[in-house]
């Protein structure tokens, strides 16, 4: 595994002494990787000449630079997972641009995406070959927010704990959607929260093995909603019911648009960085708008069908990082054609927060 991170970038974003800080729980992280037999090497993004390969370092926010080096660093060591150590203020969030007709719906005019990093010779964009993960998120929550999820995964790693079951929350417009999604999850006993009959209002209610979500997600609020047939919206859950919970090892997909945007966004304003500050193993969701199916009986598309992809690889005994891996590789093959603009958005979009070999 490749762990990227940009020194100078963590020193000037959190202060003076930040990289000597990363550095010790760096080095107890990779102690836990030596113990498991898992090979690893680092790249600094800021001196990569340091670690024996010949490039220009990459300007703070450089994201053109960035790839260039990490590729350079998995193709010298041959790595099929990669682990960058910050969020996008410290290691930068490629964006591309959204290929969508204009649609009421969606304005996204770029898709922040992790895929580039992952692409070796040969890759298309929407199927790199290398699993990535990322750990952090803003940095207004601060350097130990980031060091605790490195902390977290080495103690993860070393004694594999999680609680049991599934819980699947879903909007009702999407219910047929949904329950084909929880066929293919590999966690007994499964719960279903429908809302607007329904709202998750404690971290207890998350204490399960996996989540999987299928609401809606909105740019301009913290919330995830459902609706009801008469399409009234009710907000099902906010970032204060993870916020100071104990989720430790559970692992969340989220179908919502923006599940997992990082622009800008505080563990206060994201139930994604709720949740990994509350311990999670991995999330996986949306940077921006997303698509599923319409709701009719045995339907499922776009974010569902990638889900479904996820939930059978992951049945399969592979980690998070690579069933995603694995799934985008799936759906981009059966799905994405020149003319299939939702179907790219969906291979693009989707990110793990989290060590992608857990």
């Amino acid at each position: 595994m490749v762990l990227a991170i940009h020194r100078t970038a963590l020193d000037r974003l959190y202060g003076a002494g930040a990289w000597t800080r990363t550095e010790i729980a760096l080095d107890a992280y990779t102690t836990g990787l030596h113990d498991a037999g898992i090979p690893w090497s680092a790249i600094f993004l800021d001196d990569p000449r340091s670690m024996d390969l010949d490039l220009e370092p990459a300007e703070i926010g450089d994201a053109i630079q960035s790839i260039a080096i990490v590729r350079g660093e998995i193709e010298r060591t041959q790595a099929d997972a990669l682990l960058l150590i910050g969020g996008p203020d410290v290691v930068p969030m490629p964006r591309v641009p959204n290929q969508l007709p204009t649609l009421v719906a969606d304005l996204d005019t770029e898709i922040p995406t992790d895929n580039l990093y992952g692409c070796v010779a040969g890759d298309k964009a929407t199927s790199p070959s290398v699993a990535i993960g990322r750990i952090g998120g803003a940095v207004e929550d601060g350097l130990d927010a980031l060091l605790d999820q490195l902390d977290r995964a080495r103690a993860y790693r070393a004694q594999a704990l999680a609680p049991d079951g599934a819980l699947i929350v879903f909007n009702e417009m999407w219910g047929p959607a949904s329950a084909a999604v929880a066929k293919r999850i590999p966690a007994t006993p499964k719960g279903f929260v429908q809302t607007p009959d329904e709202v998750v209002s404690s971290s207890g209610q998350l204490q399960r093995s996996i989540l999987f979500f299928n609401l809606h997600g909105s740019r301009n609020d913290a919330g995830w909603f459902g609706t009801d047939s008469l399409g009234n919206t009710f907000r099902c859950m906010g970032p204060e019911v993870p916020s100071g919970g104990d989720l430790s090892g559970v692992l969340v997909f989220a179908c919502n648009c923006y599940g997992c945007a990082l622009d800008g966004l505080a563990s206060d304003r994201s139930i994604a960085l709720a949740m990994v500050q509350a311990g999670v193993r991995g999330f996986v969701g949306a940077t921006g708008y997303a698509f599923g199916a319409t709701g009719a009986p045995g339907q499922f598309a776009f974010s569902e069908e990638l889900a479904r992809m996820f939930f059978d690889r992951l049945d399969s005994g592979h980690p998070a990082g690579i069933a995603l891996c694995q799934a985008r590789q799936a759906y981009a093959a059966a799905r994405v054609r020149p003319d299939a603009n939702r179907a790219y958005k969906t291979a693009m979009q989707f990110i793990l927060l989290g060590d992608p070999l857990l």
